[in-house]
């Protein structure tokens, strides 16, 4: 796989498939079970909710994209009212409801406790990687993005001013700015270490 952009949700596959990665809104794999972390884990208590047995299909179809709209977007003026339209028809699938409720449930009953446990504690990052997070974020606050530590090759950490858990939406020229300096590096470094073969 060649360089993707992918939101937090899909962090598992960006570090370990990609050949460079944007991660827009995502924790360090590193982080400690600490209480500090523990705590912050509050936060996230939307992962429970759209996991839950019952409940969770009822939340996940227009309570909880509602609640993200409204609290998770910091620049609220970035969404027109069509583009809210547009983000909450999405959840009117019921495919993608039961999508939304089966990833939510793995991430709460597998991923977070292999996370929590030190999965992937004893492995380095080598995927040259860029986090972009926004400083308003009410999920995943800066710190939990720049917790790499010496256990990333090539990381860089972007911190969005002013702008909440959507980036992409909140500032997306700035976006596509780094995604196309990031990129265009990558390449530039790719092609340096493997010049064209004489003729």
């Amino acid at each position: 796989m060649t360089g993707v952009v992918w939101s937090d949700i899909f962090w598992p596959f960006g570090f370990r498939s990609a050949w460079h990665y944007i991660a827009i809104n995502t924790a360090s794999p590193f982080l400690r079970p600490t209480p500090r972390v523990l705590t912050g884990g509050v936060r996230l208590w939307h992962v429970a909710a759209n996991a839950a047995p019952v409940l969770g299909p009822r939340l996940a179809a227009r309570t909880i994209p509602n609640w993200a709209l409204r609290h998770w977007v910091h620049r609220s003026a970035a969404l027109t009212p069509a583009d809210r339209e547009v983000f909450l028809a999405q959840f009117e699938d019921p495919a993608r409801v039961d999508a939304t409720v089966r990833y939510y449930r793995n991430l709460l009953t597998h991923e977070i406790p292999l996370l929590l446990a030190g999965q992937y504690r004893w492995n380095r990052l080598r995927v040259p990687t860029m986090v972009l997070v926004g400083n308003r974020d009410p999920l995943l606050p800066v710190p939990t993005a720049r917790e790499f530590g010496a256990l990333a090759t090539d990381i860089r950490v972007e911190e969005f001013d002013g702008v909440g858990h959507f980036p992409a939406t909140e500032q997306p020229e700035r976006v596509v700015e780094l995604a196309l300096e990031f990129f265009g590096a990558q390449k530039s470094l790719s092609n340096a270490s493997n010049p064209p073969k004489s003729p």
